[in-house]
């Protein structure tokens, strides 16, 4: 055994990698985001100022559109942010509140991990057969299908760390 409590530190090592990785696929889709803000800008100002519209600015808002969707949401499973209609697991008592919250986030951690790999499986598949997007410039489709994987395996794992790590109550 390690002194000085450090094997509570090497138990949560999985938990602050996988908060890391969300928090990186955050800044990632934060970044990814901001990209698409500007190449709309640059899009309007090509097109109405200088009547020369860009050839791929529609199809690079399009790809990056589903990363900034897809590497945001493992963060927001793991604040508990996402959409809940909440209604009917606030009227519980706390005991089978917190039993029904976790109920729902193992449900959802099976949702999200069977898309993924249903996902990840198709990106397979894109990869092996060299399938391109349909665009002005294609790219690989399964960059962007990697991608979604990835968020939703992600978003699977937090779901699954809501389910058995209990969420602190709020103040």
């Amino acid at each position: 055994m390690a002194e000085g409590g450090r094997d509570g530190a090497w138990e949560a090592l999985p938990l602050r990698l996988l908060d890391g990785l969300s928090r990186c696929c955050a800044g990632l889709g934060a970044a990814a985001l901001g990209v698409i803000v500007f190449a709309y800008a640059y899009e309007v100002a090509a097109r109405y100022l200088f009547g020369a519209p860009t050839e791929w600015a529609h199809d690079l808002v399009r790809y990056l559109l589903s990363a900034v969707v897809f590497l945001v949401a493992p963060e927001v499973a793991r604040a508990r942010g996402h959409v809940a209609i909440s209604f009917l697991v606030e009227g519980l008592s706390d005991g089978r509140q917190a039993l029904a919250l976790r109920a729902l986030a193992g449900l959802s951690a099976l949702a999200a991990g069977a898309a993924g790999f249903i996902v990840a499986s198709e990106a397979a598949r894109q990869f092996e057969r060299g399938i391109l997007t349909v665009a002005v410039h294609p790219v690989p489709k399964w960059w962007i299908t990697a991608v979604i994987a990835l968020g939703l395996a992600l978003t699977a794992l937090q779901f699954l760390r809501n389910a058995v790590v209990p969420a602190k109550r709020a103040e």
